[in-house]
């Protein structure tokens, strides 16, 4: 397996992200873009969801996009903040932390406002991001996947850099796969991240000024536009920020 294989199998769900994403919606959905795709594998769950689904995915990894082929997942191999020209979405995903990749605000507004006139009128564009305490502590967390063939993969991210001055991280993720306790895979530092870490608030901000309407942090995909519990763990925590192009009727 590459490194690509081994990100979908125990980063990713699109299925379950998918699903959240529709009943965000509420609507039927057709048309769907994942911004910095990677393998587009979010892309591919909504094409294959329905026959007459399509979905644009949108990287500047030419390898990743080469493992998205799909008879109704375009391709386009540019960095958003180009802002290259994309039919109107009913549905705008940012996933995979990618918001850290825009370090200014001036970065994040000019994103954000093209995002903004790509939404259809129902549209619903989401991000995630993480943060709390530890997010700025050095040091490593590992999450353990089995596989279908038996093998465990340990995925590790690794914080070895990080500035809470200038809201900067790097990490590393490392994949690290075993059958029967023998290591019979491992990458190390299979990919390598430059973030800066927005706060919900900061972001929220950012998305009213571009016009975006009815704004809600999520921190479980359980209850679509359901504000964030105020009792969730602080130290550390994974949000999905949901927004409207307009507000409902």
């Amino acid at each position: 397996m590459d490194r690509y294989q081994l990100y979908e199998v125990s980063v990713q769900d699109p299925a379950t992200l998918l699903a959240f994403l529709l009943r965000l919606h509420g609507g039927d959905p057709r048309v769907l873009a994942e911004d910095c795709s990677g393998t587009a594998a979010l892309a591919r769950c909504f094409a294959d969801s329905h026959p007459e689904r399509r979905a644009l995915a949108l990287d500047l990894d030419a390898e990743a996009l080469r493992r998205a082929a799909h008879p109704r997942v375009q391709c386009l191999h540019a960095d958003l903040r180009t802002q290259p020209a994309m039919p109107a979405c009913d549905l705008i995903h940012l996933g995979n932390f990618s918001v850290g990749y825009l370090h200014t605000r001036a970065e994040l507004l000019a994103y954000l406002r093209w995002t903004r006139k790509r939404l259809a009128p129902t549209g619903v564009f989401t991000l995630d991001t993480y943060g709390g305490a530890l997010a700025y502590q050095l040091g490593a967390n590992e999450r353990r996947t089995r596989l279908a063939d038996g093998s465990l993969l340990v995925s590790t991210l690794e914080r070895v850099h990080a500035d809470p001055w200038t809201a900067r991280v790097v990490d590393h993720l490392h994949f690290t796969r075993s059958l029967a306790g023998a290591t019979i895979e491992q990458l190390t530092q299979a990919f390598e991240y430059h973030w800066r870490l927005w706060t919900p608030m900061e972001l929220k901000e950012a998305l009213q000024e571009c016009g975006f309407a009815e704004m809600v942090v999520h921190t479980q995909l359980d209850q679509p536009w359901r504000p964030a519990s105020d009792s969730i763990d602080d130290s550390e925590w994974v949000a999905l920020l949901a927004a409207r192009g307009h507000a409902p009727v």
